[in-house]
């Protein structure tokens, strides 16, 4: 059993940067085709090239493909796939909002580590926080449950020289002795 949850994780740990890394190509394959395809429609209406005068065009072509990555994110969070796709799409995202934003302010690579660096921190307070709620709710759940056991039932101790003793308690929460 340990050795198969075991193998399971280290299955887990090579396919989600495997996969997550060729699902990031096709990811950056399909921009580069989003790209070319309105270009060239775009293209029928205003001359583009080198010596365009339309600078906002490239970022722009950058950010609205970026919005289309994210949508479709939306969509496999909210959907009900297992938690090993999930993190595996999660490179797309994660990876495309780094290039986007690294493009965008390549001429301030300070503010990029500072941005990135602060959604990392953000990202890892969240995760804690959230595990940290999930547990406590846990731990006073089970807690309840020891305890309502304890209420209904005496706890019978036997001493050394064989007698019986019934122990009725009314116990408290151990949570409520830290909120005091």
């Amino acid at each position: 059993m340990l050795k198969k949850n075991v193998l399971k994780i280290i299955a887990s740990l090579i396919a989600v940067p495997v996969f997550g890394m060729i699902l990031l190509n096709v990811a950056f394959l399909l921009d580069a085709l989003y790209q070319s395809v309105v270009r060239t429609c775009v293209g029928f209406f205003i001359p583009l090239g080198p010596d365009m005068k339309i600078y906002w065009f490239p970022p722009l072509m950058h950010i609205s493909y970026l919005v289309i990555i994210l949508v479709i994110t939306f969509f496999v969070f909210r959907s009900k796939l297992a938690a090993i796709y999930k993190a595996i799409f999660m490179i797309v995202p994660l990876a495309a909002v780094s290039v986007t934003m690294g493009m965008l302010l390549y001429q301030w690579p300070y503010v990029v580590y500072s941005v990135m660096s602060d959604s990392n921190v953000q990202h890892a307070y969240y995760n804690i926080k959230k595990d940290t709620a999930n547990n406590e709710k846990l731990f006073i759940k089970k807690e309840e449950e020891t305890l309502n056991k304890l209420k209904k039932d005496p706890i019978l101790i036997k001493d050394s020289s064989g007698k019986v003793f019934k122990l009725q308690c009314k116990p408290i929460l151990l949570s409520q002795c830290f909120n005091a």
